[in-house]
């Protein structure tokens, strides 16, 4: 469900994209979504924070120019 999310909202013209870490957020999930990210807005700066939250695994920000 979180990769179909991420390709749902990304779009080309961002140029920043936050993804900020749940606790338990695994390293394949984390890896998957930056690498969808990459693909998405191959022009974007793409910025991974630990959050400390416990739900949902990621949130994920975006700007767009």
């Amino acid at each position: 469900a979180l990769v179909k999310d991420v390709d749902r909202l990304l779009r080309a013209d961002f140029e920043v994209i936050t993804l900020i870490l749940g606790n338990d957020a695994p390293s394949a999930v984390i890896d998957v979504v930056r690498r969808r990210a990459a693909i998405a807005c191959p022009s974007a700066d793409i910025a991974v924070y630990q959050g400390g939250h416990g739900s949902p695994e990621v949130l994920i920000g975006v700007e767009r120019s």
